[in-house]
């Protein structure tokens, strides 16, 4: 339950930011400024969750900025 109200809490709180992409299970918001807060993937129930990381990383690495991702016991 704490996941689920964490993802929902930042899901609701960066909605409107323009670099937030929201898919069902998943949301990511990579803006490239060099603060890994500022650069994040979560979510409970995330579909291909393998090359979903791998493909954050290669962004991350292009933007050449750190990132944070949110990883919970679900």
């Amino acid at each position: 339950m704490v996941d689920e109200h964490d993802d929902e809490a930042f899901a609701i709180a960066l909605s409107q930011h323009p670099n937030m992409r929201i898919d069902p299970g998943f949301y990511e918001i990579l803006t490239g400024i060099k603060d890994p807060f500022a650069n994040m993937a979560f979510g409970i129930n995330v579909p291909d969750a393998e090359n979903r990381v791998a493909a954050i990383t290669t962004r991350l690495r292009q933007l050449d900025c750190p990132g944070f991702f949110w990883v919970g016991p679900c």
